[in-house]
């Protein structure tokens, strides 16, 4: 199987800007690791970069060279790549970085081989391996979350459904729901080939009370990247109080509205520069992609996000009848989120290289539903 490349680069790097076309033996450094990718046996390489204006000659070099162009947000790194994967799907890709000349097509094929031999990815093949194993995002919020054998609960944006079944493997009777069909498909697919009892519902958040029993679950989870997508937080509020039954309790880990309202600066500052709080009208981001040896026509290339200020999210859980146990600020997060500013931890999760303490990365909060 052929897996895209997606490669990322930009000019705008803090610690070398310019970095990608500075020349080396003659040639363009993004071209050395273009020709050095191309040396593998993955598929092709998609240049993923942003919409700014100085990133214009990444594109023409790209296009020069034959390579399709993304050209996405330059304040979410994680979103060029998801969208990229909108338009080339694939079970898996290999991320590469427009910095690295020295990227060895050798290791890129050896690791494709151990993947094909075994999964769709490591983490899935780490579910069917290991039926103790349980995703890094919860095993992150066990200290937190405590016990929750023998809990009713629901996984809300539960995407493929891993967190969900993380918590199923830890004693919860657990339902998932999600709005995209494809995702819940996915998610059934795995849980019927696990043996777990999950059930996977197909419907918006809005309409959870809806489709599932009101009042009726013990814990209702919401996992990172989720309510940004939502315009209403009273609204999502009202929801969670309406499936959850006396007593039972909300347990939320989510981006820092802090860190979503960031912008990216060349000068590696860290500055607020889209809303901190939630707006009637959301942030689009309007992503196109410009191709040169393809015929592919896009799709879903508009995306409308909220941010919602952390008192604002406090005050609507309390209005909506839910007490607030528990508020707790980290200082890293589960992906890269401020490209080029960034270490990963043991862990897995991702902080600021510089002083991390200035930001508030993500957030857990806890709340029960008032008797």
């Amino acid at each position: 199987m052929k897996v895209p490349v997606i490669l990322q680069a930009r000019m705008g790097s803090s610690r070398l800007p310019g970095k990608s076309l500075r020349e080396i033996e003659g040639k363009p450094l993004l071209q050395w690791v273009i020709e050095r990718l191309r040396l593998s046996l993955s598929g092709e390489v998609i240049l993923a970069t942003t919409r700014k204006g100085e990133d214009d000659p990444l594109a023409s070099l790209a296009e020069r060279l034959g390579v399709p162009v993304f050209r996405g947000s330059e304040s979410d790194v994680l979103s060029r790549y998801y969208r990229v994967s909108l338009l080339y799907p694939a079970p898996y890709y290999v991320r590469a970085t427009g910095d690295n000349p020295l990227v060895d097509p050798g290791s890129i094929d050896r690791l494709l081989k151990v993947i094909e031999g075994g999964g769709i990815d490591y983490a899935l093949e780490k579910f069917r391996e290991d039926p103790t194993f349980i995703s890094d995002v919860i095993r992150f919020d066990l200290p937190l979350l405590g016990s929750v054998d023998g809990l009713k609960g629901v996984h809300l944006q539960c995407h493929i459904g891993t967190d969900t079944i993380s918590l199923a493997r830890l004693g919860a009777h657990m339902t998932g729901l999600d709005f995209s069909g494809a995702a819940i498909a996915e998610a059934r697919r795995l849980n019927d080939e696990l043996g777990h009892d999950v059930t996977f519902v197909e419907a918006e958040v809005y309409d959870a009370t809806s489709v599932l029993p009101p009042h009726s679950f013990d814990l209702v989870f919401t996992g990172i990247g989720a309510i940004g997508w939502l315009p209403d937080i009273k609204r999502w509020a009202s929801v969670v109080s309406g499936l959850l039954a006396l007593d039972g309790r909300l347990f939320l880990r989510e981006g820092h509205p802090v860190l979503w309202s960031l912008g990216d600066r060349p000068d590696g500052l860290l500055a607020i520069e889209h809303p901190y709080f939630e707006q009637v009208e959301p942030t689009i981001w309007d992503e196109p992609g410009t191709y040169v040896t393809t015929e592919t026509e896009f799709t879903h290339t508009v995306t409308h996000e909220w941010n919602h200020g952390l008192g604002e999210i406090v005050t609507a859980l309390l209005e909506a009848g839910l007490t607030v146990t528990g508020l707790v600020e980290h200082e890293s997060v589960p992906w890269e989120a401020i490209d080029d500013q960034m270490e990963q931890l043991p862990s897995g999760e991702w902080r600021l290289r510089d002083r991390p303490w200035r930001l508030p990365h993500t957030y857990t909060l806890q709340a029960v539903k008032a008797p």
